[in-house]
């Protein structure tokens, strides 16, 4: 906000410093000093006004361009893929949103490469003093299970209706 302040100050002691030497002008013309201060005082702010319309449709206009250019490098993606019909190894640039098909550099064989999204869970790290402490003595602390029998039941199930 504080900087937004400032540049308000700064435009209208520009306008007005503009608008007193077009008065000045003027007055060693023999027109009123203050006629032409309120008339290039107005006409600043109107051209200053269609400037900064301008600079702003400019800077939207390359912005888009700029996402539009990072969309374009960041949809493909090369990878390693290999051939369903020979089994070489293959680098392709992949596309999330296209038919990915590309011919295998040894068989010449026409090949698909289909995409697969899926999810993880996200996990937290643990902490290295207090957490790996915490771990370690709870292991320390499991019984001895080598000797014992396994926890799952091996016998035979019947099944009965």
């Amino acid at each position: 906000m504080k900087e937004l302040i400032i540049v308000f100050l700064i435009s209208v002691i520009g306008i007005a410093a503009v608008s007193a030497i077009a008065g000045w002008a003027a007055w060693l013309f023999g027109f009123s000093f203050w006629g032409w201060f309120g008339i290039t005082s107005v006409m600043s702010s109107i051209i200053g006004y269609l400037w900064n319309v301008y600079l702003e449709k400019k800077m939207g206009v390359e912005r888009l361009l700029l996402e539009t250019e990072n969309n374009l490098a960041t949809a493909y993606q090369n990878v390693e893929v290999v051939c369903q019909y020979c089994s070489t190894k293959n680098i392709i640039r992949l596309a999330l949103n296209k038919d990915n098909t590309f011919k295998c550099v040894n068989c010449n064989g026409i090949n698909r490469a289909i995409v697969s999204i899926v999810t993880a869970r996200t996990t937290e790290p643990i902490i290295a003093d207090e957490g790996l402490k915490k771990i370690f003595t709870q292991i320390k602390e499991l019984p001895d299970t080598s000797s014992k029998q396994p926890a799952i039941n091996t016998e035979k199930i019947e099944i009965t209706k």
